[in-house]
């Protein structure tokens, strides 16, 4: 399923090439999440209608977010939860819909009715990166403890909830019962079943050598160094059916050499791929896949010369005209994934702040 935003509305296809179908978002003045569920094909929304509250973080407003699922015949929004919720998903398995309610996770039926309340502390402003595993019977949710994130999963088969002990930077459903997550320098494995945790990827050093040592000599010198001469960042875990898609970063300290790219990791093979290698005084600074593969890597430059861009590896003109892949309940979401507010909105804004200076101006002449 793809989308793209204009002027209020959203624009869907369930590919590239399909009829649009134009959803109206225009009664929303902010929206804190989207999910698409593949399985399902429902949509669901989290927004704040027009002349409702909005957050703040200064004066500690949450925002009257609240929970939609697109209606698939009308296409109109259905108000399903009435209070606060953020980054929901559809457990497949038992049809149910789970979602942050702030302090932690809700499972509730179709209807609304609460299945499943989880107090996890304190309201969380940020995403719980919360997903569904493959068969649609376990939640995974994430929650900040000091400095650490650490993994939660719920189980809807015997109604357990655990805490894993392993911090998390970025993780991944490998299938059912295992988790693949970053942490550090290394990619590892989550067993749910035992809590065990074991290296999944080989070290830097044996990707360098099956992808990259027949094409530049100069990658000997990554190769060769000790472990406390190098800064090695392995993160940014994205899956799409066989593929597992990874950043590696690799810098020595005290000398100019680097090296920055997207690597594919097949699971079934075992082998290693480079997708994509930045160029000098540029890096890798994300990345999108479906379920076709990388869609697009976002390249930043180091000079303020060079404007950052998009290097489109799913190759199709709509992509380029501002389309792009709608999140799955699946994959997490580490980031806060607000979408713009409706042209109407934007225009009603800026004339209150034009009015708004308008005053201040005539304020501050009156009192010299």
């Amino acid at each position: 399923m793809y989308f793209k935003t204009t002027k209020g509305k959203i624009l869907i296809q369930d590919n590239l090439d399909d009829k649009q179908k134009i959803l109206d978002i225009s009664m929303f003045q902010s929206i804190s999440s989207i999910k698409y569920s593949s399985v399902s094909k429902n949509i669901f929304l989290t927004g704040v209608r027009i002349n409702e509250k909005s957050f703040n973080i200064q004066k500690n407003l949450k925002g009257d977010y609240k929970l939609y699922k697109l209606n698939s015949q009308t296409l109109k929004w259905e108000l399903i939860f009435n209070k606060y919720a953020n980054d929901p998903v559809y457990m497949h398995k038992t049809g149910n819909i789970a979602f942050c309610y702030g302090p932690g996770l809700m499972v509730i039926t179709p209807e609304g009715k609460i299945v499943k309340k989880i107090n996890m502390g304190r309201f969380s402003w940020g995403p719980r990166s919360l997903s569904v595993s493959p068969n649609g019977d376990k939640l995974a949710i994430i929650k900040w403890e000091g400095d650490e994130k650490k993994i939660y999963i719920y189980n809807s088969n015997d109604d357990s909830f655990q805490r894993y002990s392993s911090t998390v930077y970025n993780y991944v459903w490998l299938d059912n019962d295992n988790i693949i997550f970053d942490n550090d320098n290394y990619i590892k494995k989550l067993s749910i079943s035992d809590g065990k945790v074991a290296k999944y990827f080989k070290n830097y050093k044996d990707i360098i050598t099956t992808t990259l040592s027949g094409e530049n000599k100069s990658f000997s010198r990554f190769l060769d160094c000790k472990a406390h001469e190098i800064d090695v960042s392995i993160g940014s875990l994205k899956k799409s059916k066989d593929n597992l898609y990874f950043t590696l970063r690799l810098f020595l300290y005290g000398k100019s050499h680097r090296f920055n790219g997207v690597f594919c990791y097949n699971i079934k093979k075992h082998t290693y791929s480079l997708v994509y290698k930045s160029h000098k005084n540029s890096f890798v600074d994300g990345f999108a896949c479906n379920d076709e593969g990388i869609m697009w890597i976002n390249i930043r430059y180091q000079s303020e010369k060079r404007r950052d861009k998009k290097i489109f590896i799913l190759n199709h003109k709509r992509l380029k005209e501002g389309w792009d892949f709608f999140p799955s309940d699946h994959l997490p979401y580490f980031s806060f994934q607000f979408f713009p507010k409706p042209e109407i909105n934007e225009k009603r804004e800026e004339k209150q702040e034009k009015l708004l200076t308008k005053i201040y101006r005539l304020f501050k002449s009156f009192i010299g």
